[in-house]
């Protein structure tokens, strides 16, 4: 059995993930579209989100599950990093609650 590939992540995202963690408990993490450089991931809840045979685990950001859709996953690099920047979540993807979003660096 092979260990999941760690995604690194910064302490601002590492802040959010434990936040959202708190008020909503196990989280997903989704790219539905587009990987270079400021791939969007959405943030849900574990049970508001149905994974079809297109989603493909690329990793784990701090205990977070990330999946991305398998057209884009061929694409994206090799070398990720979950952080954080100001706006608003997109789609249907929690708040964190503080003007800033998740975003995938490459």
């Amino acid at each position: 059995m092979t260990s999941m590939r760690q995604i690194p992540i910064t302490p601002a995202a590492h802040a959010a993930l434990d936040q959202l963690r708190a008020r909503h408990g196990r989280l997903v993490l989704h790219v539905t579209g587009g990987c270079c450089d400021a791939g969007t991931p959405l943030c849900l809840a574990e049970g508001d989100i149905i994974l079809g045979q297109r989603d493909q685990l690329q990793g784990v950001c701090d205990g977070v599950p990330l999946y991305r859709m398998s057209d884009e996953a061929e694409q994206c690099p090799v070398s990720l990093e979950l952080d954080v920047e100001p706006g608003r979540a997109v789609g249907f993807s929690l708040d964190i609650g503080d003007g800033t979003r998740f975003v995938l660096r490459g």
